[in-house]
């Protein structure tokens, strides 16, 4: 007997009879030419194949060449184990059932969808519901092994076809969260979604608001996939940097709440959303987040000013520091400054509290900490470490230098002299640097008149207080700012005869004398008070102070008679 006269169901049987014995591709030939029964629609071997495939009911005639497809797709998938990773635990002849037999279940599977797809036409049908379901089906078989052969592409393809939205967005889910698992970031990244990508975004943000940052970070096997930084990768890979920059301040305020040992990835998350926002138009440099269930704004700066307080709280945390404050910004940047200035860390410092509203006072603290440091370096440098010669002094010859830029006292403002930047700070003490930092601070921060040159007032009173006389150029400074606040300052330590000199030679500088003049008020060609207005330029009340505690001293008299010819003069004017 010819083997094309044995009946659809004998070709059917045989084919069964191979799949048991592992010879899966002569059971796929066997499958096939049973269809030809089919084909032919001859009723008795349709009924006696009915039976073999025990399909129950009555199937519509051209749609029955489908349903067996279907039946001999889940023959062969049956032989499948719910993970490829038991291949190792299998012998060789297991080993190869279990990886032909996804290739071929998507083989039936792609044959059945052209079946369902080709067999409308001759019957005038049309697409329904039902239709599309059977085929969302189908397609979902495709997807589900083609992603376990690791054929993302043709997995992709198969989700892109499939009809019935409630099923696509099931199996595009499932992509998803195969290719997280296998950290195929990029090939999930890349695909062109079109108008899917909003349930890819809505699936990812679902799957990152479920996780615990703490089993997502290093290289530990069973780490839970990072769907934060997907989805930044995602929005980046579009040109939608501010939704990137969003997705990366998320976690970063996610890592801030695990705790301290997540600060170097608290960082990173930082770091990626400054550089997002960065790239977005100016105008457009912020981010609604949800803070503690509330919608607030956060500006560029705000978020720099974040990313400079825990990079702060990180080099503090080092050294041993308490924890800190994660509810109140304001409350967290004090006590950072605090600690920072402790820890001698006084740039860093500056840096925070500049990048803080409403920590102003802190500058304060950072200034007086600073002058203390100076004159504590200065006390344990031997004669000729420099100390206070290069405090004293302009230039420290040890020092090799630059010009820094002019401010707005002339170029032979005190604070700005010819070298504000060092280039070789290794052959400059300790003491060194810290004065100079000291000066560059004054210059940067106290320079007009804005603070009423606060900071000036508490870094004298400070080395004062410490007994020590003040740098050539810090008194120099403040005979050009506020000589007041100087001699006022000198009065309060019993500093007599540096009371007296600047007293008196504030007298004779608003009375245009040489070269008193250039001291305080910059040059011999600055405007001069007016006649009537000159007694105003003086602090007679600081003066009184003077003369009061000061009697018995050798320039007792001298300051009383330089302030009576002043009053002469003026009055005669």
């Amino acid at each position: 007997m010819l083997v094309s006269d044995v009946s659809a169901s004998a070709k059917y049987a045989l084919g069964c009879a191979y799949l048991h014995h592992d010879e899966l591709h002569k059971a796929k030939s066997s499958f096939l030419e049973a269809i030809v029964a089919i084909d032919a629609n001859q009723d008795s071997e349709f009924e006696t194949l009915k039976r073999y495939l025990e399909i129950n009911g009555n199937v519509v005639p051209h749609l029955t060449k489908v349903e067996y497809y279907k039946v001999i797709m889940r023959a062969f998938e049956d032989l499948i184990p719910p993970r490829l990773d038991a291949l190792e635990e299998s012998d060789q002849p297991q080993k190869y059932r279990q990886l032909v037999a996804p290739f071929l279940v998507v083989d039936f599977a792609n044959m059945a969808i052209t079946a369902l797809e080709s067999q409308l036409a001759p019957y005038g049908a049309e697409r329904d519901e039902d239709h599309d379901v059977q085929l969302s089906v189908l397609q979902s078989n495709v997807v589900k092994h083609t992603l376990q052969l690791g054929l993302q592409d043709r997995a992709f393809t198969a989700i892109m076809n499939v009809p019935n939205k409630t099923h696509q967005k099931n199996v595009l889910q499932s992509m998803t969260q195969v290719l997280c698992k296998r950290r195929e970031y990029q090939t999930l990244v890349e695909f062109p979604f079109g108008d899917l990508e909003p349930a890819v975004v809505d699936i990812l943000e679902k799957m990152a608001d479920n996780i615990n940052v703490r089993d997502a970070v290093g290289d530990v096997e069973g780490k839970v996939p990072n769907c934060y930084e997907v989805l930044y990768c995602f929005y980046v890979h579009r040109g939608n940097y501010k939704k990137a920059a969003r997705e990366m301040y998320t976690l970063s305020q996610k890592f801030k709440v695990a705790g301290d040992e997540f600060l170097e990835h608290e960082l990173k998350a930082y770091c990626n959303a400054i550089c997002s926002l960065q790239l977005v138009s100016p105008q457009s440099q912020w981010l609604d987040v949800l803070v503690e269930g509330h919608l607030i704004t956060k500006e560029l700066d705000e978020i720099e000013g974040e990313y400079l307080l825990a990079q702060a709280y990180k080099d503090l945390s080092e050294m041993g520091t308490t924890p800190r404050v994660l509810n109140d910004r304001v409350e967290a940047a004090t006590r950072t400054i605090i600690s920072l200035v402790k820890e001698g860390m006084f740039d860093r410092a500056m840096t925070v509290s500049c990048s803080f509203q409403g920590v102003t006072d802190c500058l304060k603290h950072i200034f007086t900490g600073l002058a203390s440091e100076c004159v504590k370096l200065s006390r344990k440098q031997s004669p000729g470490e420099g100390g206070w010669v290069g405090a004293l002094n302009d230039l420290n010859p040890r020092c090799t230098n630059v010009a820094g830029p002019a401010s707005a006292q002339g170029q032979d403002d005190p604070l700005q002299p010819s070298h504000t930047i060092f280039i070789n700070e290794m052959r400059c003490a300790a003491a060194d640097r810290a004065w100079h930092l000291l000066r560059l601070f004054l210059a940067k921060h106290d320079a007009t008149a804005d603070n009423n040159f606060m900071y000036h007032e508490c870094v004298v009173d400070t080395i004062l207080h410490s007994g020590v006389p003040l740098p050539t150029w810090l008194v120099a400074s403040c005979k050009r700012r506020h000589p007041a606040a100087l001699l006022k300052a000198y009065v309060s330590y019993a500093q007599l005869d540096n009371a007296f000199d600047l007293a008196i030679a504030h007298i004779m500088a608003v009375d245009g004398l040489k070269p008193h003049r250039v001291d305080f008020f910059g040059s011999e060609t600055a405007s001069r008070p007016d006649e009537n207005e000159m007694d105003t330029w003086l602090p007679y009340s600081v003066f009184d102070q003077l003369i009061e505690r000061g009697k018995g001293h050798h320039k007792h008299e001298v300051l009383i008679d330089n302030l009576n010819k002043f009053r002469t003069k003026g009055s005669v004017a």
